[in-house]
């Protein structure tokens, strides 16, 4: 079971997530930013303001595949849309849950109290088609080659 829960992932996630220096998973918190930029500038311009750096805001949702942030049919129908159409799904649903909840990510004072309104936020969220709806319909569209061509921008980055 483990081999094959692995092999699952793996089809998905870089091992270059999760072997040091982790620089995938630091090229995609770099990919995610500029899509916070890009799809909710007013949430980007209010992270820059109060100094959030967004890689430790995400990194769990990326390394768990949210698994330790949305609960019960969410999760489940999270993974499907992973494993269905691939881990741009993980962007699209790191936005979904920004776009959810930025009227209140737009109070916070701190990168602690907006971490603690996207963790509170999304163990919120009980029913999986609202989820949808804003993940597939409410960012706007982007496609696995905006993300692929993102990557390679940071590719050269050495950490």
């Amino acid at each position: 079971a483990f081999v094959m829960l692995s092999k699952t992932i793996s089809s998905v996630i870089s091992e270059g997530y999760y072997k040091p220096p982790m620089q995938e998973l630091v090229r995609d918190q770099h990919v995610l930013e500029e899509l916070i930029r890009i799809k909710l500038p007013q949430l980007y311009r209010y992270g820059r303001r109060i100094y959030v750096e967004w890689g430790a805001v995400t990194t769990e949702w990326f390394l768990c595949m949210f698994g330790r942030t949305l609960t019960g049919e969410c999760l489940l129908r999270t993974w499907d849309w992973i494993f269905a159409e691939g881990n741009k799904v993980i962007f699209r649903t790191a936005l979904g849950l920004m776009q959810m909840h930025q009227t209140q990510l737009l109070k916070a004072e701190d990168i602690l109290e907006l971490s603690q309104v996207l963790i509170d936020g999304a163990k919120a969220i009980y029913d999986p088609d609202e989820l949808a709806d804003i993940v597939f319909n409410g960012i706007g569209s982007f496609s696995s080659t905006t993300v692929s061509q993102l990557r390679e921008s940071y590719a050269s980055i050495k950490y």
